[in-house]
C-alpha cells in the first residue's frame, strides 16, 4: 500500500513539473514577442 501511494505522489509531481515547463515555456515565447516587437 506505502509503495503505491508513493508512485501515485510522485506521478501527481511528474504532472505538476511538466505543467510548470510548459507555462515557463508560455511565458519564455511572450517575452520574447514582446521584446522583440519593443525597440
Amino acid at each position: 500500500m506505502a509503495t503505491e501511494s508513493i508512485i501515485s505522489n510522485f506521478r501527481d509531481f511528474l504532472h505538476f513539473i511538466q505543467r510548470s515547463e510548459q507555462i515557463n515555456y508560455l511565458f519564455n515565447a511572450l517575452s520574447d514577442i514582446l521584446s522583440g516587437s519593443l525597440p
